[in-house]
């Protein structure tokens, strides 16, 4: 089954992400992206377009496109302004955060059914507000927290089971191999599939 990924690091931030379709298509209909748009600053995003297919697929990368163009904005105005610009299509559900650096200070926002789970030891508050970019969004929230030396997390579709135990996984392999062995594991065969892992290392 194809799948796509990506990795990379900003200074002590390292990350990894991968997707795949839904078994037998060829347009995924989640997509990823982190990137350094600000300067000592990691944007990151996972978007689950509604659905399958190409339509899908348009949305979650419209969303992720426009989360890119708004990094000047501050992340709450940026998650409604890709709100507003992907209207046109059939909306997706979607993470977005910001990492600063050296201070390693969190910000995330989370609309609909996508999951955010940190790697043992650490213990954020982030909660998903019900909602479907680009069609239904009545509140948005910023959770902010503190991503310490040795923290992370894994941003993940409904196409991993929500129910994995991180005692099955090594969580100290790098974020790449991380996510490709959640999307092994965890993934199922009745959606398509995308894991995006971020852990900060002790390196200053």
């Amino acid at each position: 089954m194809p799948r796509d990924t990506d990795q990379g690091t900003l200074g002590a931030l390292l990350w990894g992400a991968v997707r795949r379709p839904l078994p037998a298509q060829i347009a995924c209909g989640d997509a990823y992206w982190a990137g350094s748009t600000a300067a000592a600053r990691l944007d990151f995003g996972l978007a689950d377009g509604l659905g399958h297919g190409p339509e899908a697929e348009r949305a979650a990368q419209s969303a992720l496109e426009a989360f890119r163009s708004g990094w000047a904005l501050p992340l709450e105005a940026a998650v409604w302004e890709v709100h507003r610009r992907i209207r046109d299509t059939r909306g997706c559900v979607a993470l977005f955060g910001r990492i600063h650096l050296p201070s390693g200070h969190l910000e995330t926002v989370g609309i609909g059914n996508i999951e955010f789970k940190p790697l043992p030891g650490w213990s954020p508050s982030f909660l998903s507000m019900p909602g479907v970019l680009g069609h239904a969004v009545r509140k948005t929230h910023v959770f902010e927290n503190q991503l310490g030396p040795d923290q992370g997390f894994a941003a993940f579709s409904d196409g991993i089971t929500r129910r994995f135990d991180w005692g099955n996984f090594d969580t100290n392999a790098p974020p790449m191999d991380l996510a490709n062995a959640l999307l092994e594991s965890a993934g199922t065969d009745r959606d398509d599939a995308s894991v995006l892992v971020i852990r900060r290392s002790t390196l200053p």
